[in-house]
This record gives C-alpha cells, sequence and structure tokens, in this order.
C-alpha cells in the first residue's frame, strides 16, 4: 500500500472517530507524500467535503493550495447541503399534506442524523422512495413542485419494466436538480419489491424545525449494502463512511436478527456481508465472530470477498472492480449470470457508452456474449501496453 494510501485511510478512519485523527500527525512526518495522487483519492472516493475538518488541524503540513481546495469545498458543501434540505423538507410537505408516503434514501435523510456533526455529504441528486402503488400519484405532486421527467432519451416503459426508479429534472434553477423517485430499493425477487416491510418500521427525523419519515437503522443498511451492489463504484469510501457512522451512531440498538432474517429471505447475504467487510478493513470496526458466521455463505466466499475489499480497495479501474463485485456481491452463482443473459439493451447500451436506439448497439446486443469477451480482451491487452496508466 502506497504512504498516501495510508494516509487516507487514517483520514476515513479520523471522520468517523476523532481518536484516530491524532495519529495522521505521524504519519505527516514519516516522509514527503505525493500531493496530488492523494487529492485524486479523495476526488475518486468523494471525500473532499469531509476531509477539512479534520486536515485542519495540521494546517502547514499539507501544501497550501490543497488545504485551500479542501476548505472551499467543505464550506461550500455545508451551504449546498442545508440549502437542498430545506427544498427536500418542502418536497416531503407536500407529500404529506397529499397523504403519500415518501422517505428519503441515503444523502438528504444522513444530514442531521448520522452526519449532524459535519453536514457535507457530497449528493449529485436526491433518492426518494414511494410505495410502487402511489407512484402517479407521487408524479403528480412532483410535477406540481416544478419538475419534468428524464427519461434520458429511453422509453418510459423500460424504466417502469426493467428498472425501479425514474429521475426527475428541475424545470427551474433548484439546489435539487435532480430527484429520482423509486418504488423498489432492488429488482424484484419472486415477483415482489425487496424489503417492503420497510414501511411499517419508519421512523421520524426532526431538521430545521420540520419532521420527516426516515428509514430505520437496518432498512439503511440494507440501502447501501445494495447501493454497493448496483453502482460502479462498490469500494467507495463515501459509501463505506456511511456504513460507519450508521454504525457508530446505531450500533448499540441495531437489530441484527432483523438484518439476518431479511438477508435469508430476499438473499442477500453476500451484499450484507459484503458491507460488513468494508466498514472492518476500511475503518477498523470490529463485529463479533458469531455475527460474521451467521450469515449464510461458503467459506470460499467470505474469503473472497475479504480479499476482493482489502486487494481491490485502491484499484482505480471501475469496470473491472464493478464486474468482480458483480459475481461476488449476489449469493448465487445464477443471479448475476442471469441477469447478463437477461440484460436490457438500455443498460447494455449505457455499460458500453453506446446509443441505446442505434442500429449499431441493436445489433451488438444480438451478440453481446462475443462482444463482451472482445472488450474484456482489449481491456486486457491495452493494460499490457500502456501498464504505467494503472498504476
Amino acid at each position: 500500500m502506497r504512504k498516501e494510501e495510508k494516509f487516507f485511510l487514517q483520514l476515513a478512519r479520523g471522520i468517523v472517530f476523532k481518536e484516530e485523527a491524532d495519529s495522521l500527525g505521524d504519519l505527516l512526518l514519516q516522509s514527503e507524500k505525493e500531493w496530488e495522487y492523494f487529492k485524486r483519492l479523495l476526488i475518486h472516493h468523494e471525500l473532499v467535503t469531509l476531509a477539512y475538518p479534520v486536515l485542519r488541524s495540521f494546517s502547514g503540513a499539507i501544501p497550501q493550495d490543497l488545504e485551500t481546495f479542501l476548505k472551499n469545498n467543505y464550506y461550500c458543501s455545508l451551504l449546498h447541503c442545508q440549502q437542498v434540505l430545506k427544498e427536500f423538507l418542502e418536497i416531503s410537505g407536500a407529500f404529506e399534506k397529499s397523504g403519500v408516503g415518501l422517505v428519503p434514501i441515503k444523502g438528504v435523510a444522513f444530514l442531521e442524523d448520522i452526519y449532524a456533526e459535519f453536514p457535507a455529504r457530497s449528493m449529485a441528486d436526491v433518492d426518494v422512495l414511494v410505495k410502487e402503488d402511489d407512484f402517479r400519484k407521487a408524479e403528480e405532486i412532483i410535477s406540481g413542485l416544478g419538475f419534468r421527467k428524464e427519461l434520458y432519451g429511453l422509453k418510459e416503459e423500460y424504466w417502469l419494466k426493467d428498472q425501479y426508479h425514474i429521475a426527475f429534472h428541475a424545470r427551474e434553477k433548484k439546489q435539487i436538480n435532480f430527484l429520482e423517485v423509486h418504488w423498489s430499493l432492488d429488482y424484484k425477487r419472486r415477483g415482489e419489491n425487496v424489503l417492503e416491510e420497510l414501511w411499517g418500521r419508519t421512523r421520524r427525523i426532526t431538521a430545521q424545525g420540520k419532521s420527516f419519515i426516515s428509514l430505520s437503522c437496518e432498512d439503511i443498511f440494507f440501502t447501501l449494502a445494495l447501493h454497493h451492489r448496483r453502482f460502479g463504484k462498490p469500494l467507495c469510501f463515501k459509501n463505506i463512511l456511511d456504513l460507519g457512522l450508521l454504525f457508530k451512531r446505531y450500533g448499540g440498538v441495531f437489530d441484527w436478527g432483523y438484518v439476518l432474517r431479511q438477508a435469508q429471505r430476499y438473499r442477500l447475504h453476500a451484499a450484507a456481508y459484503y458491507s460488513l467487510a468494508a466498514v472492518s478493513y476500511g475503518l477498523g470496526m470490529e463485529f463479533p465472530d458469531s455475527l460474521w458466521k451467521a450469515f449464510k455463505l461458503p467459506g470460499w466466499k467470505k474469503r473472497a470477498i475479504r480479499n476482493f475489499v482489502s486487494g481491490e480497495m485502491f484499484d482505480r479501474r471501475e469496470k473491472k472492480v464493478f464486474l468482480k463485485s458483480h459475481f461476488l456481491l449476489y449469493d448465487s452463482i445464477w443471479e448475476p449470470v442471469g441477469y447478463i443473459i437477461n440484460i436490457p439493451q438500455e443498460q447494455f447500451a449505457k455499460f458500453y457508452g453506446l446509443p441505446a436506439y442505434a442500429k449499431k448497439t441493436r445489433v451488438l446486443f444480438r451478440i453481446r456474449f462475443l462482444y463482451i469477451l472482445f472488450r474484456s480482451i482489449k481491456a486486457l491487452v491495452t493494460r499490457e501496453a500502456n501498464p504505467s496508466d494503472y498504476d
């Protein structure tokens, strides 16, 4: 592990645990750092807005331009997050007034909860969850608040049939530029949405003098575990911090029995186990041996997940890491294989940067197994020819 990566790991631990930040001083004195690489790590892992509150104690020991960059991002994010939260509360109020249930997923829900000490978590958009039967009502409410449906040039049928969310774009300048409305946290299992029980386990949180409905801490855990599995940066440290701060705040009251029951029902053992492994390795958090053993996975898969976390944490080849995680974070090998076999044309096109409905894309989609093999070999050859690009 490079010295910049060790420093980055300790910084992340210092964000969660104040006492861990004390070790940063020793690491700063040990050797010169390649600060540009450290900055790229912060950007890749989306921790730029959270680094300054910890590193400002070491002002003068890091380059002035880096300190200024982190300081500006932190304070801009603080202001932005409060404005986003204000707009979200208006949206939440409109839903409550209409009698339609809505809960935030991830970002905005955390600002005055697990991120209360430094509410500067970066957010590209705001994700919310509604019941599937309420989606059309939700669409009316959101349209009335100044948002328009954004299908990204794809057919609405694709989003409704093959996905579980639709994005809405603000018609006028807003802090919440994009609002993603989900009716499930993941693809359906055996014809039903995953974790439907969450609606009976919600709680209320107060922010800026107003209250809104939020998920239980256990269902937040599943939300984050599923997010890791779906997107191309499964080892992104922002997501690992979310989990670490969640356990720090609610670990004493966490209902692991519920987690294990839901993991069994919806086949989420691997995704949950991975989330614990990421927090354990990345933040040094410990969990009882009995909990590790309770997840029903073969020994080889548990070892593979742990090796993936420790070995790929700083690998910046996102597609390679995503493809590897795709086969590790499902309980059965047949589920990810079946997903690739049955992948919609739109998602195939998005992954390879192709126009969704072009004639060329349709042809490549029909021979996608050969095309996937071709692209994999091409990527391997490119890596061998230009190894320095991956250092």
